[in-house]
């Protein structure tokens, strides 16, 4: 295996921990690899102790005759060392280890094995360092794993020669056939490729500062009583995972005690902070933008005081391993089975959730915060009630790219308005309203508007379906003319068109003006 491959399969490894860690998954022995050859005098030692809880867990797994073959393939290689005359061989420490024996790995959790002090050192630091991601780590990580997806699709014979061509890459001659499992890799890299577009472009998303966030806050205090300072505004900021009220209180505030301001001016209630939510399963198999899930959960509680309008929930599945965010548009229980219809926001590709596959929403607390999202810091400065700069306010201490961005009325995936808890209306502004722009701009016809001739892409639909390229040109030129005539933005640095049946993938890296920041953009188009 390549370097290139090697470095976009770790990658893709540590994103993964990323999320599950977000998610309050615990990490198993795939996700911390390097401790593998440190386990096998345990696992000699201790393998019929293992063996009965792994087994258990075939019913479950998303791909059972892989574990069973793999169970099976590492019991007879624990018997064969063990009766090895040359007892100071570790085969844990050959290389390939964890590709050969992956699903048995990704079956035992750090938490079912006692660690030595070594051990839990190295997982304790590779954690403590994903966590700490930020932007340029996600830049890299996404470079990474496209570039693993371009090299493997070269070896299998799968490159596409318009895409090098766009692109000015040179493809390496095909090595051997393509197997199912380069089709998985490839899919494994690309749907990572998304969530990281999802990431990156969520991290300038902001709520609405333009409400007194003490007006509702109070309201939903347990003790409204409670003597605090006056917070007349607030500012948006973000918590890290692992933060406590104190810690967020301490950083940000200048003293721990003040937690309480923090509570009150978000509106939270005990837990406070939420990071692991719950899984709710889905009853039946998605389809289109709608879930269904049991009126009570395991403990006969009702689902339905867990769920809201406009809640923000997370979709995922044991063939889905990355958390796909989206929010609650509608709820309707059915009178007779008492089930739950669940309407989300995004693409209408819910039926990728199956029940066979463990798939699950995951909610969180009503009145609690995490990571995902940002917290309201009370200010005792009052909002000015009319602009005196240019700038908008909350722009003032943004960079200059941020600020030529401009603001605008925040739209969801379906390009309806987002409101705030309060009714008003939400903003997009800063990196967040380029990206929205840019949006509005690729998934409109030119020529829809009679004031705005040039807005949009040129029209796709007619265009002959067995000529891809022709498509993917028109479709490429459309997207370098919007780009070049918005002075938001300097240039586009890399451009994905996947053309399919009736639609087309586009994901693109476009340069800031001004500052030159990269921002990932991903969307469909109708190509009829």
């Amino acid at each position: 295996m390549s370097l290139v491959l090697q470095d976009a399969f770790k990658n893709l490894g540590e994103l993964r921990i990323w999320f599950n860690d977000k998610s309050g998954i615990a990490p198993t022995l795939a996700d911390m690899q390097e401790i593998i050859p440190l386990r096998w005098v345990y696992f000699r030692d201790n393998w019929e102790f293992i063996l009965g809880p792994l087994t258990a867990k075939l019913d479950t797994y998303a791909y059972p005759d892989i574990l069973e073959t793999q169970i099976d393939s590492l019991s007879s290689l624990i018997r064969i060392q063990r009766h090895d005359a040359n007892k100071r061989v570790n085969p844990f420490s050959r290389s390939g280890i964890l590709n050969t024996y992956y699903a048995v790995w990704e079956n035992i959790e750090l938490t079912s094995i006692p660690l030595t002090k070594e051990e839990n050192d190295i997982a304790t630091n590779k954690l403590a360092r994903i966590r700490r991601f930020i932007k340029t780590d996600f830049i890299k990580i996404r470079d990474s794993l496209a570039d693993g997806r371009d090299e493997l699709a070269d070896v299998v014979g799968l490159s596409d020669v318009d895409y090098n061509t766009v692109f000015e890459r040179n493809s390496i001659p095909q090595l051997r056939s393509v197997r199912i499992k380069d089709i998985t890799d490839m899919y494994n890299f690309q749907q990572a490729i998304v969530s990281i577009d999802y990431i990156l472009s969520n991290t300038a998303s902001l709520t609405s500062t333009t409400i007194d966030p003490f007006a509702l806050a109070r309201a939903n205090a347990d003790n409204p009583d409670i003597e605090i300072p006056t917070g007349r505004s607030g500012q948006l900021v973000r918590m890290y995972f692992g933060d406590s009220m104190q810690s967020i209180a301490s950083r940000y505030l200048g003293n721990p005690e003040r937690w309480i301001e923090i509570a009150i001016a978000n509106g939270l209630k005990p837990p406070y902070i939420d990071e692991m939510g719950e899984a709710i399963p889905i009853t039946s198999n998605g389809s289109d933008s709608q879930l269904n899930v049991t009126r009570l959960d395991t403990n006969g509680m009702p689902n339905i005081d867990k769920l809201y309008v406009n809640q923000v929930v997370f979709l995922q599945s044991n063939t889905v391993k990355f958390p796909d965010q989206r929010s609650i548009l509608s709820l309707k229980e059915i009178p007779i089975s008492g089930e739950i219809v669940i309407e989300l926001s995004g693409e209408p590709n819910l039926n990728i959730y199956q029940t066979v596959d463990n798939a699950y929403i995951r909610v969180f607390k009503p009145n609690t915060i995490n990571s995902n999202f940002l917290v309201t810091l009370p200010t005792p400065n009052a909002i000015q009630t009319q602009s005196t700069k240019e700038t908008p306010f909350f722009l003032a201490s943004k960079s200059e790219d941020e600020k030529r961005a401009g603001v605008d009325l925040l739209l969801d995936a379906n390009s309806d308005l987002v409101f705030t808890a309060s009714g008003d209306f939400q903003l997009s502004y800063g990196l967040a309203n380029a990206i929205q722009a840019m949006q509005l701009k690729m998934m409109a016809e030119r020529g829809q508007s009679t004031r705005h001739p040039t807005f949009g892409l040129p029209p796709i639909i007619g265009l002959k379906a067995s000529k891809p390229s022709s498509i993917r040109e028109a479709i490429i030129v459309g997207i370098n003319n919007l780009v070049e005539a918005d002075s938001r933005f300097s240039r586009i640095e890399t451009i994905d068109v996947s053309v399919g049946q009736g639609s087309a993938i586009i994901s693109l890296v476009v340069r800031m003006a001004g500052s030159g920041s990269l921002i990932p953009i991903s969307f469909t188009v109708n190509t009829g």
